[in-house]
């Protein structure tokens, strides 16, 4: 049957189900399982192999090192002694099994083909999981279980799954008890709930996927049970999947813009789990590699360049305890969360009004930061009243006439260049760090009666604030910010706001009871907090942008460099 399944798909199916082929030029050097000989192997030119997907979890497991590594690549190096064959969990002998069975020879298993104790080695193939996974034949996925040692159910005579193959015929009609259906039987397993998991099954071509009761076959074309016939496309039989409610198994689809299909796969990736918070990226990196041809500039520590703006607008829960750290606080990287939070078609509604810089190396290695360089935020809405001119993406900060009008209170001032601050302030900067001048207010942060947020972005322990612009008689909200109440009581009454966009969502424009010329006029500013000298900190973004005409009129403004880590 397995058989069957890969040969349908193999002859019938479109291009988008066929594997890639690993470009030599990335120069990866794969190793793979040799199941006839029973060891680890350099992989062959043009190699034809499968992969495994399963769940490591703390089974001590035989792995790929530097002791390990010459006995290893022997014949039978992984069965030259009974205790050895021992450590190696039940999931990777049944695969090594399987692909015998399927008349295949090679296998790519992480724990036996990335040699764990050279990170060089792991670097390199965590970086490139994309290339291992899309060029496999398919990925054996072994959802059965707890761990790595739960083996794949079906593949033994003597195997322990349920039988539930009981038939009655009842007034005419054959009626059989189905197994556990496709959705069901994936998203309950503890595979689906892992995070490095996720981007092997969606890089993936192909899965076979092994569950406690029944194994799937899924492509990028079909679904298919082995308690059901599916595969001979009999126009009579309608199966309809439920996918609602579960996003996240469903590969984004092809007409989807490139922002949305971004944002979509983070959702389906930050529900899960991680043993490791420091994996948070290198989970993930696979997914940004499939990604960066549709993104000009490739990602900045998780954002995509090109749409900078807009990526900076994720929203989240704020929470003393969900700070991840060694990852920046302008990113989704740095904060532990369960939803994105970007809004449909936010990359179209967000229009640039700065210019951000980045420290990098001249090598182009990540090593040796020696240069101050502008992200290129090519794809950027530019906001279309600035003057000819202003936009010029060469434009250094301190050169560039300033345009709109929360920029116009500043037009006597020449600002020194970003390079120049960026030296005399920080050197060498670290590579996370942003540079920009923008606009900056100290507003008052109501702490009176706060209220339980209802925002869907938001844990019940945050409370919602009034944002307030201070006036000599009274004070007018202009904005909402949902915040933990724990951290909100060790601060002082008045925190600071900074510009770092401009909102012209459609229902902003078309607001009939805003003259003409307030229309548009709507800014997407950050809370930030100083917790180093010289470095602050994104806290929370408001509920809402702010309306420009109310925040030139604070009577406390300052352009200020801002260095955000």
């Amino acid at each position: 049957m397995l058989k069957t399944w890969l040969s349908i798909c193999t002859k019938e199916h479109c291009a988008t189900c066929q594997p890639d082929v690993v470009p030599r030029e990335v120069g990866l050097a794969l190793k793979v399982i040799d199941v006839t000989r029973c060891c680890i192997i350099f992989a062959p030119s043009n190699c034809r192999y499968l992969a495994l997907s399963y769940v490591w979890r703390d089974i001590s497991q035989l792995e790929l090192t530097e002791d390990t590594q010459h006995r290893l690549m022997e014949d039978n190096g992984l069965s030259t002694t009974e205790q050895q064959s021992r450590r190696v969990p039940k999931s990777i002998w049944d695969a090594i099994e399987l692909t015998r069975q399927l008349g295949e020879r090679y296998l790519w298993v992480d724990a036996l083909c990335i040699k764990q104790d050279d990170e060089a080695d792991k670097r390199l193939l965590i970086n490139n999981m994309d290339v291992i996974y899309s060029s496999a034949i398919f990925t054996i996925v072994a959802a059965a279980g707890k761990d790595a040692d739960a083996g794949l159910p079906g593949l033994h005579l003597d195997s322990s799954r349920p039988v539930l193959d009981a038939i009655e015929n009842i007034q005419g009609l054959n009626l059989g008890i189905a197994r556990r259906p496709f959705v069901d039987s994936i998203t309950e397993s503890t595979w689906e709930e892992r995070g490095w998991t996720f981007q092997e099954k969606i890089l993936s071509k192909r899965l076979m996927i092994f569950t406690d009761e029944q194994v799937f076959f899924h492509c990028n074309e079909a679904t298919w049970f082995e308690d059901t016939i599916l595969e001979k496309h009999d126009p009579d039989i309608q199966i309809q999947t439920p996918w609602y409610g579960h996003r996240e198994w469903v590969k984004p689809r092809s007409n989807t813009s490139k922002f949305d299909k971004y944002g979509g796969l983070l959702d389906g990736y930050l529900h899960r789990d991680l043993t490791y918070e420091s994996d948070i990226l290198n989970a993930f990196q696979g997914i940004l590699n499939a990604l960066t041809p549709l993104f000009e500039g490739g990602f900045f520590w998780g954002l995509p360049t090109c749409l900078f703006d807009a990526a900076l607008l994720w929203r989240t829960s704020h929470s003393l305890k969900s700070r991840r750290p060694n990852f920046p606080s302008w990113s989704w990287l740095g904060w532990k969360q369960y939803s994105i939070g970007y809004s449909e078609l936010l990359h179209k509604s967000t229009a640039s009004e700065i210019d951000w810089f980045q420290a990098s190396s001249s090598c182009g290695d990540g090593d040796g930061i020696d240069q101050i360089i502008r992200i290129p935020n090519s794809e950027s809405l530019r906001y279309e009243t600035r003057r000819q001119g202003c936009s010029n993406s060469n434009t250094s900060p301190g050169e560039e006439e300033l345009c709109t009008q929360w920029k116009k209170r500043h037009d006597s001032k020449k600002i020194s260049t970003a390079e120049n601050y960026i030296h005399t302030t920080i050197h060498p900067p670290p590579s996370h760090l942003l540079f920009f001048w923008t606009s900056s207010a100290i507003l008052p942060v109501d702490h009176l009666n706060p209220k339980p947020t209802n925002s869907p972005n938001s844990t019940p322990h945050n409370h919602t604030y009034s944002i307030l612009a201070p006036h000599p008689t009274t004070s007018t909200n202009i904005a909402k910010i949902t915040l933990d109440p724990n951290w909100r009581e060790t601060q002082p009454d008045t925190l600071e706001f900074i510009v770092i966009s401009r909102d012209i969502r459609p229902n902003y424009l078309q607001r009939k009871e805003n003259p003409p010329q307030q229309r548009q006029q709507r800014l997407n500013i950050m809370l930030i907090k100083y917790q180093t000298e010289g470095i602050a900190s994104r806290v929370q973004l408001p509920q809402d942008s702010v309306l420009e005409a109310q925040w030139n009129e604070l009577p406390n403004l300052k352009w200020k460099f801002v260095v955000l880590g």
